[in-house]
């Protein structure tokens, strides 16, 4: 519907994409491993039984996956001015940047990558011995 809209519209579509690229699998692997192992180690204060290794080992990645997105939405918001739709916008396209800026998870990566990444992984060093 915006296809005449400058050229900025479609390289924050390119890194709306992306994103998405990082986003989906690291979601599925901290909903489904990280975080029931994180519940499990605090719950039951033992060590997660895992044949793949210490949990710091399976996801020492996840920071810098946070941090990919991080810039590619800091990229999207360069791009969009912030965020601020065009004066002569329609409503589906303020829409679209409405969620755009709410979906900037710079809050969220932050607590994960500094807060509780690093003490669920401490956590399992020293219920491990460590």
């Amino acid at each position: 519907m915006h296809g005449d809209r400058p050229a900025e519209l479609s390289l924050a579509l390119r890194a709306y994409r992306q994103a998405l690229e990082v986003i989906e699998p690291r979601q599925i692997k901290e909903e489904r491993v990280v975080f029931p192992a994180s519940n499990w180690l605090e719950a039951s204060q033992t060590p997660v039984k895992s044949g793949f290794g210490s949990l710091d080992a399976q996801f020492s990645d996840l920071p810098t996956e946070h941090d990919v997105v991080g810039e590619l939405f800091k990229e999207m918001r360069v791009l969009t001015d912030g965020y601020a739709a065009p004066t002569d916008s329609c409503n589906s396209y303020r829409a679209m940047l409405r969620a755009l800026k709410e979906m900037e998870l710079a809050e969220r990566i932050h607590k994960e990558n500094y807060i509780l990444l690093p003490q669920v992984f401490e956590l399992e060093q020293r219920l491990a011995g460590r």
